[in-house]
Parts: C-alpha cells; structure tokens; sequence
C-alpha cells in the first residue's frame, strides 16, 4: 500500500454563475456555503436537516434548498458537488455517483475519496490567501492562515501609511483620532515604556502588543521622565530620537511623550480597549488597569524575553569594553 501523501494542485476557480450542489446541512456544509456565495456560485442544497442560517438564506432566495435526502441522479447537470453529510454510507455514495460522472468532488470529512480538497484560507481587499498541508494537518493549516491573516491586518491597518512625523501627536489630537477609529469598531491597544536602547525584547512586545487588536498607542516617557525612574544617566538616547526610532516601526499606528512619572492621565483621557504591560508587573501594580476595566476593557501581560533590556545592554558593553 502507497502511503505517499498526495499533492494537491493548487488552483483558483472562478464559479461565477456555475452549478455547484451541497449536500449537507449541517454546520460544516453552512460554513463551506457562506464561503461559496462569495464567490458567485448558483448554490443548491441538498439535506433534510438545515441551519437556521441555512434556511434563512433560502428564504432570501441566495441558494436553492432542496430539503430531503440525497437520491441518486442528484448530481446531474452540476458544475462542482461538496458532500458535507455526518454519514459515511451517503458520502460514499455521492462520491461514487460523481466518479461515475466525471464531476469533481470535495467530501468534507475524507470519509470517501474525493478529487480536491479546501485550504485554510482568507481574503482581504484584493487578494487571497490558501493555505494547505494537502489534508496531512488541517489544524497547521488553519494556524498558518490566522497568522498570516492577522500580519495582513497589520500592515493593511490605519496608520500604516502614515508618514513616520504623523505618528508623533499631543493628547488633544490623538483624543480625536481615537474617537473617529472607536466608531469605526477599531480595537486600541495602549502601553508605554521608556524604550532607551532599542532590543529584541521591545520589538517582540510590541509587535505581540499591536496583534492584540487594531491600533497600537505607545506613550513614551520623556528625557526628565526616564531620569526621574532610571537615574540621572539615563536615558542613553533623547526623546527626539527614540520617537524617531519607533514611528519607523510599523506595528506602532501612534506615539506620545509624557513627562509624569506614570501614564494615568493619558489612559483615564484614551480609554483604550486593551492595556497592555511587560510580565514581570503584578495586576495591582498597573496604572490605568481599573479605569480600562470598568469600561469594558481588558489587561493584558506580555512575557519579557529573557536577559532583553536596555540596562542589560548596556552591562554588557561596560563589560566587554573596559576589560
């Protein structure tokens, strides 16, 4: 027996007014529908069981429901069938049917052989993205597009394009711009930190921290700040050029200088959906928690990475250099 896993060519239909028959009308065969709709396809349905969403969609007259079970001769002057039964006799039986006459089938639990398979896949704007492991690992599929879909949101976010300068604002106008996101059912996410030397360990915070949600704000602590938290030889470089630095980033939408020792007043005027702080901070030390939890929103921790910090760096360097 060939265990060889099978390659699956990829490929993009264009289904646009073609045939395409469900038989199914259980959750799974809902989920496959929706998706097919997007793509224009004529949709029959096929089961004696249907989702509320099912019929609802029957109703609107978007696919043709057929409600009882499948019959043989079903397939007949289909383009494309999807066989999403719970029964293994019935997805045999359709596949058989299909092989028989010449139709592609995709049956959804492999529980009959079929001629293609349906990645994990997303859209966003223009493109799409399919992801498959050729049926071997459904679940790495699916992992592989929920990252690369939320690297997508990311890049494709508001602020993005925004010129580095554009990033650097004072309270009164990034209230606004907040509020005009906030309606637009955008997800802002707020820390802050003194980000001196930048490391490893604060551009995987950060970029954690912007994937948490839709808008990242990151209040930075002045130059007077920092030697008030620090000491008086910090910070090693000035606020001008720290802010510089993180506007480059991407994963930063904005930025802010404040000059207090904690960030209060800016998350009690902000109120952002999640805060979010480095691991190492208990929950009742975190400034801001209790304002952003009673309006609905939520702390979250970030695990530091190891041995990542600016005075860190800068040990090392003293050591390596004075020797």
């Amino acid at each position: 027996m060939n265990n060889t896993p099978i390659f699956h060519y990829p490929v993009f239909l264009n289904l646009k007014d073609r045939p395409v028959l469900v038989i199914g009308g259980g959750v799974v065969a809902t989920r496959k529908i929706q998706t097919l709709l997007q793509s224009g396809a004529k949709l029959t349905v096929i089961s004696p069981e249907l989702t509320p969403k099912l019929i609802d969609l029957g109703k609107q007259h978007r696919i043709n429901i057929r409600q009882r079970s499948y019959r043989h001769g079903d397939l007949r002057g289909f383009f494309l069938i999807f066989t999403a039964t719970d029964h293994v006799t019935v997805n045999q039986a359709v596949a058989d049917e299909a092989k028989k006459a010449g139709i592609c089938i995709n049956v959804a639990d492999h529980s009959a052989p079929g001629d293609f398979i349906v990645p994990a896949m997303f859209s966003e704007k223009d493109f799409t993205v399919a992801v498959s492991t050729h049926a071997q690992n459904p679940a790495l599929a699916a992992a592989t597009r929920d990252r690369l879909q939320n690297i997508v949101k990311i890049n494709n976010a508001p602020g993005n394009n925004k010129m580095k300068s554009d990033k650097i604002m004072n309270l009164g106008r990034l209230q606004t711009e907040i509020a005009t996101l906030k309606k637009k059912g955008k997800k802002v996410i707020f820390t802050n930190g003194c980000f001196d030397l930048i490391h490893v360990g604060h551009v995987r915070y950060l970029t954690e921290a912007r994937s948490l949600g839709d808008v990242l704000i990151v209040a930075v602590n002045s130059d007077a700040s920092v030697r008030k938290i620090k000491g008086e030889k910090r910070p090693i470089v000035s606020q001008a050029q720290r802010l510089e630095v993180l506007s480059a980033f991407w994963f930063i939408d904005y930025l802010i200088l404040f000059s207090g020792h904690t960030p209060k007043r800016l998350i009690t005027t902000l109120t952002p959906d999640i805060l979010v702080k480095g691991g190492d901070w208990a929950l009742d030390q975190i400034v801001g928690r209790e304002h952003v939890e009673a309006h609905g929103g939520k702390v979250v921790r970030i695990k530091m990475v190891k041995n990542a910090s600016t005075s860190s760096l800068i040990d090392r360097v003293l050591a390596r250099f004075q020797q």
